[in-house]
């Protein structure tokens, strides 16, 4: 009987960032946006606050800290949401300075989840314009190149990034979709691919693991496999996770509802996959911050989508262990859980405490894990 290991993702838009100050001003993160947030309807759970407060993540004594609270709930590690776009790197001070930078950082795993998605503005949305995208996702064969080889030169060598059963550093990639896009089909994909793969051995770090997120494939809420098992094949793809695994409508959805059609969908994409496949959890969802708090909130796009309800950790604790007891009964093709996550404050799933649950997410990772 497998016993479960559990990620959470790391959303890294908490400190200082050169390219977030061109639109928002010098000093600016997310917090401004948590701050501002308040109750669409009556018993919504808005604003959030932080019992930490509103600190810089990119600073090692508070990514520390940071690291000693997942070791001591049972967290195996970190998935960093990882942004390099064709200009450059962006948002990686949270992981280069502040993770890497803290002296416990050892205690903990990590790796990184390119997040090659456009970035939009969304601090805060207006119902009057369509996401402007601030800039593109989309990188050239150069700019892949150099992404990648910050991750053989910078991550994969240490002992703490995270690796399979067979010792390969784990990369993973939001929207595999858009990358093929990107590089005008599969056949030039792989081609970059197999030539990180051939850097990653020239650097000495040998054979790496090449993971796609389930969001990004084309076919997944089709739940079309075949099409999607065919794409994993042609690119040799090892493994799948997924980053917000849930199926929900209307304005208000009931957390437990979801989460129940959720942990249904845990032997379904398992046995779809043709790749080992890791089951997701979250803790949350509600992506009202990022909305202009004046204007009126109702089901539009994105980030005016549905916000759930009644989450607790009492609830979370509930879903979490159906997780663990997938992995525990032998069906899962994957040991490790993914959780949605440990500081995305803004869409509503943290981990990390709060003023009126406390640490009552990481209490529930530790029971599930018999800690």
């Amino acid at each position: 009987m497998a016993e479960p290991k559990i990620y959470a993702y790391y959303f890294p838009n908490w400190h200082p960032d050169a390219f977030n100050e061109k639109y928002h001003g010098k000093g600016w993160t997310e917090w401004e946006v948590l701050k501002c947030a308040r109750p669409r309807f009556s018993g919504h759970y808005q604003p959030r606050v932080p019992v930490w407060g509103y600190e810089d993540e990119s600073d090692p004594a508070v990514m520390a800290k940071k690291i000693d609270c997942a070791v001591e709930y049972g967290l195996s590690g970190f998935i960093f949401d990882w942004y390099w776009i064709e200009q450059g790197p962006y948002r990686i001070r949270c992981l280069d300075e502040g993770f890497l930078g803290a002296p416990n950082n050892e205690k903990l795993e990590f790796c990184v989840m390119w997040a090659n998605h456009d970035p939009i503005y969304v601090h805060p949305a207006s119902r009057m314009f369509n996401k402007p995208m601030i800039c593109s996702g989309d990188v050239s064969e150069n700019a892949f190149r150099q992404l990648t080889d910050h991750c053989i030169r910078s991550y994969f060598h240490r002992p703490n990034y995270r690796r399979d059963a067979q010792g390969r550093p784990i990369f993973s990639i939001y929207e595999l979709k858009k990358l093929v896009a990107g590089f005008g089909g599969l056949e030039s994909t792989r081609a970059q691919l197999d030539a990180f793969r051939q850097r990653a051995r020239d650097a000495g770090i040998g054979e790496i693991h090449i993971n796609a997120v389930s969001q990004g494939l084309d076919g997944i809420h089709e739940r079309d496999f075949a099409r999607m098992n065919a794409v994993l094949e042609a690119l040799c793809i090892d493994s799948v996770w997924s980053y917000f695994h849930c199926v929900q409508s209307g304005m208000i959805a009931d957390y437990e509802e979801v989460a129940g059609r959720a942990a249904d969908e845990f032997p379904v994409l398992t046995r779809g996959f043709c790749r080992p496949y890791s089951v997701s959890t979250f803790c949350g969802w509600d992506a009202s911050p990022r909305t202009v708090q004046s204007e009126v909130y109702e089901l539009l796009d994105y980030p005016f989508v549905t916000i759930q309800h009644g989450n607790t950790p009492e609830k979370f604790e509930r879903f979490l262990q159906k997780a663990a007891d997938f992995v525990r009964s032998g069906q899962a093709t994957d040991d490790s859980i993914t959780i949605y996550a440990w500081n995305e404050w803004t869409e509503g799933g943290h981990l990390e405490p709060d003023e009126r649950f406390g640490c009552g997410n990481l209490e529930a990772v530790r029971r599930v894990l018999n800690r």
